[in-house]
């Protein structure tokens, strides 16, 4: 699925060795939960990065991951996954941080970036069915609804010059998540830079199919949010693109805007 793109930042020496490290132990955390049956997806920046070029096309402060589970009892998988990463942080370095059940999330100070330390952040989503092999699982909400998340495995190479390979979400999963997300944390729908930057790479990805996006977007306000407008926090799928078009309308290619517009009637 890799294709070249044009929309690099320009990292200093520093952030180019931050994020080898990064993804050096993205890669261990991968491969150590695998081996105890739990599978890990590479979330965030680094994996759209990884499903749209299989190169870093810009700094991230921080490695996502999703992690999908079979039990019904958070706090034992907690303990697990924590034991299971032991070995893997440099001693007394990286913090656990007091999280929700359904998150963990880790801290490490950066000498040269005191005020941007590392952090590392695992969601537990409970999954239903593994159909991996197949590009895609069956998932539950927090409320017990289920649907289906599509996957791929992608390779990203580092600044350094090293190839990693993860278990990634579709270009199409990650628009609608990004969307989904931002009127829960900008109620004046202003999109950072970054995201913006994620948001032009993928919807140029060459193979980005507009329509499944969306199709994404309205089952998750349909289904797992009831097409309820208050409890999908305004997130239906015709509010999100009316804001997208009129607010950041270059993100978007043309003739994508022309679709959406055509199935939705923005």
């Amino acid at each position: 699925m890799a294709q070249e793109n044009k929309y690099c930042w320009q990292l200093t020496e520093h952030e180019q060795n931050r994020m080898a490290d990064d993804l050096k132990i993205a890669t261990t955390i991968s491969s150590t939960l695998r081996k105890s049956k739990y599978i890990a997806i590479l979330d965030g920046g680094y994996g759209v990065d990884s499903v749209i070029g299989n190169k870093i096309t810009r700094f991230h402060h921080d490695v996502d991951f999703i992690v999908l589970h079979k039990t019904q009892n958070i706090n034992n998988l907690r303990k697990i996954i924590i034991a299971s990463l032991c070995g893997i942080f440099d001693e007394d370095s990286w913090i656990e941080n007091n999280t929700t059940n359904g998150w963990l999330w880790f801290t490490k100070k950066d000498p040269l970036a005191p005020n941007l330390p590392r952090q590392l952040n695992i969601h537990l989503i409970r999954f239903l069915q593994d159909h991996s092999s197949e590009g895609f699982l069956k998932v539950a909400s927090r409320k017990g609804k289920e649907y289906r998340i599509d996957i791929t495995q992608s390779l990203i190479t580092d600044t350094i010059g090293n190839k990693h390979e993860f278990f990634t979400l579709i270009p199409e999963e990650y628009v609608a998540t990004k969307l989904r997300l931002i009127p829960v944390y900008a109620s004046d729908w202003r999109i950072r830079d970054c995201d913006q930057h994620d948001l032009r790479l993928l919807f140029q990805f060459q193979e980005f199919d507009i329509e499944k996006c969306i199709s994404i977007l309205n089952f998750y306000y349909q289904v797992v949010c009831g097409g309820d407008q208050n409890n999908a926090r305004g997130c239906s799928p015709k509010e999100l693109f009316t804001q997208l078009i009129t607010k950041y309308p270059s993100v978007l290619l043309n003739a994508q805007v022309n679709a959406v517009n055509n199935l939705l009637g923005t």
